[in-house]
């Protein structure tokens, strides 16, 4: 077998290869996809441990999926339905009540806050009243 370019093109072989370079990649990809699933899977716990949502329905309420390498909720259990309800309506209260200011990194020891910024935009060509 010769160092040339053309001997692999020249392997009987090649079609053999090709599958499993395939598989292959198909298995880094799955690799790939479950690491950033279980990095979402984090943030989402520490997110609804932090609203108390796990103290409702509990620890395994999020999960990842191995198969698939997505991320799935469970079933709430039916007798704590009402509490899951009543959370999650306390916490669309809070959100609504929620200033539309954010604070800022202390400076100086005095708490700023920071107006948020509010941008629209059209999307659509809309042709301008003002020019004919």
């Amino acid at each position: 077998m010769s160092d040339t370019p053309d001997a692999y093109e020249d392997n009987p072989n090649n079609d053999d290869l090709e599958p499993i370079l395939m598989e292959t990649a198909a298995i880094v990809e799955r690799a790939n996809q479950a690491v950033k699933s279980e990095r979402w899977l984090k943030r989402i716990e520490r997110s609804l441990r932090r609203l108390g949502v796990t103290s409702i329905v509990g620890r395994d309420f999020v999960y990842l999926d191995e198969e698939t390498a997505e991320v799935r909720f469970g079933e709430v259990p039916l007798h704590r339905l009402s509490m899951f309800c009543n959370r999650l309506e306390d916490l669309a209260v809070l959100a609504d009540d929620y200033p539309t200011r954010v604070p800022a990194p202390m400076v100086g020891g005095t708490n700023v806050w920071i107006e948020t910024l509010h941008v629209q935009l059209n999307i659509f060509d809309t042709p301008d009243p003002t020019h004919d």
